[in-house]
């Protein structure tokens, strides 16, 4: 029997369920539970709060984060494939999540294929998600991990190999292994040194295994914790954000963001002289400003998301 059968024979029976336990026993796996629509789909979650408890127990129960992250996609899908990731991977081959709607936009765009171009009629789309991150290795304040390093080292040359013996901190470690060390044998260096997850930055987390992904609209079934489903029948949301103006508010926060942390350095370094004024933190904050780094010292005016519009044209 297809699935299409399946399905039309599931709702028949579901008008004859009398408790919830009949409807769960009916809705016995994930592939059919994500076709529910409608007032079938209503009488499967009314089941599942009843037996399992609130969808919010459910997501703690099943280890999924309470926060929203999101991944941008210029296609739609019902599970993740991180062989068709788009190359340049930060730190392995995954599947790339953050909590910035605005950056993840950005990965939404759809190109033109012949010019690599935007297409400005055709944003993509936006998955809202709840990730498992299990135990995670985290590049920028975790502790270095001398055995990861090793499982790496396996397939470099004798030279890079003891370059990489020598480094004991991630910040140097993970500039190395860029370029030297594939970004599928990444991944399996990793899953292999008991890691699920990798915090890539302070933004952006990279969460390997497709079954530790769940659309905000799933059901949270627990008897489907393991499926790569993202389990949810409108899993996907269009992204109305062009991809040049996320990329002007993303660098808007994070310059923000920057200056928050250019204040504080100025206030410590110039207590024993008294404390800073606005000037010497304007100073501080333009140092530390990364689109004066990108213009250059002589102020070209162009925001980055500018640069890119014009580099498009």
């Amino acid at each position: 029997m297809g699935l299409k059968d399946a399905m039309t024979k599931l709702i028949e029976n579901m008008k004859f369920a009398k408790t919830s336990d009949d409807i769960l026993k009916l809705v016995d796996n994930p592939e059919m539970a994500v076709k529910l629509t409608g007032a079938p789909r209503e009488r499967y979650l009314n089941a599942l709060n009843e037996i399992q408890g609130p969808k919010d127990v459910r997501i703690k129960d099943m280890g999924f984060s309470p926060e929203t992250y999101y991944h941008g996609t210029s296609s739609d899908f019902d599970k993740f494939n991180s062989s068709k990731a788009k190359s340049g991977q930060l730190f392995g081959r995954g599947n790339y999540v953050t909590q910035s709607p605005e950056e993840a936009s950005i990965y939404a765009q759809k190109l033109d294929q012949h010019t690599g171009i935007p297409l400005e009629d055709d944003n993509g789309v936006l998955y809202p998600l709840r990730v498992r991150k299990g135990n995670q290795f985290d590049v920028v304040g975790g502790e270095f991990d001398p055995n990861l390093a090793k499982k790496l080292s396996v397939n470099l040359d004798p030279k890079d190999r003891k370059t990489l013996a020598s480094i004991e901190d991630n910040y140097n470690f993970h500039n190395f292994i860029q370029g030297k060390v594939s970004p599928t044998d990444l991944s399996k260096g990793i899953v292999d040194s008991g890691y699920d997850t990798v915090k890539v930055d302070s933004h952006v987390d990279n969460i390997i295994n497709k079954k530790d992904l769940r659309s905000v609209n799933a059901a949270f079934d627990k008897r489907f914790a393991k499926s790569p489903l993202l389990l949810a029948g409108a899993g996907a949301v269009p992204t109305d954000m062009n991809p040049l103006d996320a990329l002007g508010s993303l660098v808007n926060s994070y310059r923000e963001k920057q200056g928050q942390v250019a204040d504080a350095i100025t206030d410590r370094v110039s207590q024993p002289f008294g404390g800073a004024d606005q000037g010497l933190k304007n100073l501080g904050r333009m140092v530390m400003d990364p689109v004066n780094l990108v213009e250059g010292p002589l102020g070209i005016g162009l925001t980055a998301a500018e640069m890119m519009a014009r580099k498009g044209k």
